[in-house]
């Protein structure tokens, strides 16, 4: 994009959704809406090409039902290299898009219940928020050049995002499907951080998107005396056939059974949900969820 706003495609049915063409500030954004053409065009290659080059976020508002154009959006997205633009959808859609896309793919979706103007808002300040640490990960996963092959086990003390980031980005070159591996570790290790040693429910950090607050709010409470000894300790061991990563916090825990399955409708459990689903082979939760252990076998 060639200014910092948010650029954002309307794809599909946009008489449904009661939000004009223009800018609105939002999420301490600017957003950028564009009305597509109407639903009845042509939608091709070259069409969703020129969508998808040109915006950071695409809301897709087509009945599931559609014969026509869904399933040439799909196959545009299975033969794409696109990973970073955001896809929005109203939740009814979902059973049609998650299949046909690659993993990396759908960490950038984000479906949600209603595609009215609030939630539409929240949704993307939330989506962007937490796609662009994915993005900034994948890129450094692809950049690094390094010796690390040679690690065959290791334990990591850390606290920070910075340094969550820089361990996963570590571990990910580790393993086949380095790229899912490290966002599945920054996963995992930020809600350690976050909801563990600095107890950030759920519901605070959304109201800090919200706010655009949620950084501002790690940096004062790694600073509080509180919280302030907390360490995050990674494990990773190399075994004959795969490979663990163990990832203890020193917070309170937390009921797994509460966050295990994605709710789609507030975005609680989706870090976890990445993880599980399209990161690792086997994910469990132990002493009382305080310690996360993954596993990505070596050959599937």
């Amino acid at each position: 994009m060639s200014d910092a706003s948010i650029h954002i495609s309307i794809l599909g049915d946009h008489k449904t959704i009661d939000i004009a063409d223009g800018a609105i500030q939002s999420c301490g954004q600017v957003l950028k809406f564009r009305k597509c053409d109407d639903p009845n065009c042509n939608i091709d290659y070259d069409y969703l090409n020129e969508i998808f080059t040109h915006n950071d976020v695409i809301v897709l508002n087509f009945n599931p039902d559609d014969s026509v154009h869904i399933p040439v959006l799909l196959d545009f997205l299975q033969h794409s290299q696109e990973e970073n633009t955001i896809l929005i959808f109203e939740k009814n859609l979902e059973s049609r898009i998650v299949d046909r896309i690659s993993n990396i793919q759908k960490s950038c979706i984000f479906p949600v219940q209603g595609l009215n103007q609030s939630a539409l808002l929240e949704t993307i300040g939330f989506a962007f928020e937490q796609n662009k640490y994915l993005v900034n990960l994948r890129q450094d996963i692809r950049l690094r050049q390094s010796a690390i092959g040679l690690i065959r086990s290791g334990v990591f003390e850390l606290r920070t995002p910075i340094e969550a980031r820089n361990l996963a980005t570590m571990l990910g070159l580790l393993c086949r499907n380095s790229e899912l591996v490290g966002i599945g570790v920054f996963e995992l290790i930020m809600n350690a951080i976050e909801h563990g040693n600095l107890e950030i429910g759920s519901n605070l950090k959304q109201s800090l998107i919200k706010q655009s607050k949620l950084s501002d709010e790690i940096t004062a409470r790694l600073s509080c005396s509180e919280y302030e000894t907390r360490k995050v300790v990674v494990k990773f061991d190399e075994r004959d056939d795969h490979h663990v990563f163990e990832i203890q916090d020193e917070g309170n825990g937390f009921a797994i059974e509460e966050y295990w399955h994605f709710d789609k409708t507030s975005f609680c459990g989706r870090g976890i949900y990445i993880a599980k689903s399209l990161c690792f082979d086997d994910l469990q939760y132990r002493n009382d969820g305080t310690c996360a252990v993954a596993i990505i076998n070596k050959a599937k």
